[in-house]
């Protein structure tokens, strides 16, 4: 099937706009260009080409912004690895709603598991569009729930003892309740 205009397909819980596409009823492949969105439960991508297989629910995007409520990405191409895992490449990961230029950290390739982590390689933070920090990997929780772990660590001097470092260990012991213990 060829359509043109204001098209929208449903495929599930998901859902793609766009002003221009074809569908394979037997494969289930979708083509779909100019102003496309796909919607899902969980996110909502942006972009201006999308191939998609309603059978598979294997996607790929390019020129995308992906918005959630936890944070917002914008690659030059992205691909849905699998249910809740996307793969963007020359991207930009900020958890600013509206305020994109405030920071953001630029990674060559960027693995989001949705409700889980963010894992960027070969990272560059930007704060208010300054390159500040380069960083060959770096994994960023984009968790709704509290879990257990080590923070970020300290290291200091002290005139009488000299190096000092602390490395505290926040607990969460229960949903109303936790514990941040933190030896040197």
């Amino acid at each position: 099937f060829e359509a043109v205009g204001n098209v929208v397909i449903l495929s599930g819980k998901e859902t793609l706009y766009g002003e221009r596409a074809s569908l394979n009823m037997g494969t289930g492949h979708v083509l779909m260009e100019g102003n496309v969105r796909f919607i899902s439960q969980d996110i909502t991508i942006y972009g201006s080409r999308i191939e998609f297989n309603s059978a598979t629910g294997e996607l790929s995007m390019n020129n995308a912004r992906i918005i959630t409520g936890q944070f917002n990405i914008v690659a030059e191409a992205l691909v849905k690895k699998g249910q809740d895992l996307y793969l963007a490449e020359k991207a930009e990961f900020t958890t600013c709603k509206d305020c994109t230029e405030s920071w953001s950290i630029y990674g060559e390739e960027i693995e989001i598991e949705l409700k889980q982590y963010v894992k960027i390689t070969h990272a560059l933070t930007k704060v208010k569009g300054i390159h500040i920090l380069y960083l060959p990997f770096i994994a960023l929780p984009i968790k709704t729930k509290r879990e257990s772990g080590l923070l970020f660590p300290t290291i200091s001097t002290r005139p009488q003892e000299g190096v000092a470092l602390q490395q505290p260990f926040y607990w969460a012991i229960d949903d109303s309740k936790d514990l941040t213990f933190t030896p040197s």
